[in-house]
């Protein structure tokens, strides 16, 4: 599948990665170096996307496009 990751971080890094398999604890490991803070989470949105959250603030966004 491949993984599009859309504006993370305060200088708005977009890059895409291609994964067999997704997890919590991978996602993490490729945003966290765009990020300053500790405290990052990931949460599916009502769109079908996944946001970043740094503390409270919006930083990004994570779309999943599965081969058909």
């Amino acid at each position: 599948m491949k993984i599009i990751f859309k504006n993370i971080g305060r200088n708005k890094a977009n890059f895409t990665r291609i994964r067999k398999y997704l997890n919590y604890d991978w996602l993490i490991s490729e945003v966290k170096p765009y990020l300053l803070s500790h405290n990052i989470d990931i949460l599916e949105n009502k769109k079908g996307t996944l946001t970043v959250f740094a503390g409270m603030q919006t930083v990004g966004e994570i779309i999943i496009e599965e081969k058909k």
